[in-house]
């Protein structure tokens, strides 16, 4: 929760090096490799009588939201959304957990988590809610946070100039340092620019190995519902 009461914006960043962005339609909620753009700053909201609780407004002024609409019939991730909701509707209410150096978005409504998803379409590049089962899908609810300035110009491209990462680090300086103009992880891919189009993250997506991608995704709970197979 420390994460949050400290800053007014942040990135949301996955263990493969997503980013958490706003679609452009203004509804939708994806994972994009696109981190310098305002698709990824989420505004932070603290919530009055609920210190553990927080609301994260996206660059098209509506709140992230853990909806009750399943992402697939007969599956049980539910579907994540922009939506303009009241201030005490809880489907917008979000709490942080810490599990080491990343955190846990739990939501208040369900209970249940946020969670980047991995393998073939339509699961490729979505975001859900959903109750980790296996252990190979537990890591795809821990979310690295990254913490920006007010006056960060990511919209330029700018997002490294001003941006602190609490990432995984040997010591605490580490931690806390800011990072210079060009000091991106070590272990993380270059960013394109803000121009390019969303093609060129499905084809990073299609570099990996099928078989990795889909190692764990939890099945149906109806055995009428469709398995999805290799063509």
């Amino acid at each position: 929760m420390e994460y949050f009461i400290q800053s007014k914006f942040v990135r949301l960043r996955t263990c493969r090096h997503k980013f958490l962005v706003a679609g452009d339609d203004g509804e939708s909620v994806k994972q994009s490799s696109h981190g310098h753009t305002k698709k990824a700053q989420w505004t932070v909201e603290l919530i009055n009588n609920k210190p553990n609780m927080i609301r994260l407004r996206s660059c098209h002024n509506k709140l992230l939201t853990a909806s009750d609409e399943p992402f697939l019939l007969g599956w049980t991730g539910k579907r994540v959304l922009q939506t303009v909701q009241t201030d005490c509707n809880p489907a917008v209410q979000w709490e942080p957990i810490r599990k080491d150096f990343y955190v846990k978005l739990r939501a208040a409504q369900t209970g249940k988590f946020l969670r980047a998803n991995r393998g073939t379409p339509p699961w490729k590049g979505s975001v859900t809610v959903d109750i980790p089962e296996r252990r190979t899908t537990r890591k795809w609810v821990l979310w690295q946070v990254d913490i920006l300035d007010a006056d960060v110009g990511v919209d330029r491209g700018l997002w490294p100039r001003n941006c602190k990462s609490l990432q995984p680090a040997t010591n605490a300086n580490a931690t806390a340092a800011y990072k210079s103009s060009y000091s991106i992880m070590a272990n993380e891919e270059p960013r394109e620019s803000s121009t390019a189009s969303s093609s060129e993250d499905e084809e990073d997506e299609d570099r990996s190995v099928w078989s990795d991608e889909t190692e764990g995704v939890d099945l149906p709970t109806s055995s009428s519902s469709s398995v999805y197979k290799v063509g």
